[in-house]
């Protein structure tokens, strides 16, 4: 028997160290996303709430999203992550608040968040990421506002 690989045998073995590479990928990118950002988890997140903690909730999904079936945290802000630019995020700060004021960013799974996060950090903020998503924040059974909101 001969030691050599032929080209069927190459072809295989890439392909197949390609797909557990885009595989890899695919499953570490919401950590990775994550780890290099801050993060908080939704049970901290309801639990410093309930404390009277001040957080401003941003909410960076679609308006679709936002008001659709899915539904969102009762008391979070809409500013889609298409119009998340500095001057936005600093117009939904009241001036005085802009160094004492934590934002949260929302999505469904944390990766549009994660994005928003790094945004508001650039202009000079502080922001966290809800770790999940609404996904996670519904997993945990924690309350959530479905429908159109009453002064949209």
């Amino acid at each position: 028997m001969e030691d050599v690989i032929t080209t069927h045998d190459y072809r295989f073995w890439l392909l197949l160290g390609g797909t557990a590479a885009v595989f890899g990928l695919v499953r570490l990118a919401p950590r990775w996303i994550d780890v290099r950002g801050k993060h908080i988890t939704p049970g901290e997140l309801k639990q410093r709430l309930d404390q009277h903690e001040s957080f401003l909730l941003l909410d960076v999904r679609s308006a679709g999203e936002y008001f659709g079936p899915d539904g969102r945290i009762g008391s979070s802000r809409l500013l889609p992550l298409e119009q998340l630019d500095q001057q936005a995020a600093r117009r939904v700060i009241p001036p005085g608040d802009i160094e004492s004021t934590t934002v949260v960013t929302i999505c469904n799974t944390g990766i549009r968040a994660a994005v928003a996060t790094r945004r508001l950090r650039r202009a000079g903020l502080r922001a966290l990421t809800l770790r999940g998503g609404l996904e996670a924040w519904q997993g945990e059974y924690l309350p959530l506002v479905r429908g159109v909101a009453r002064d949209a």
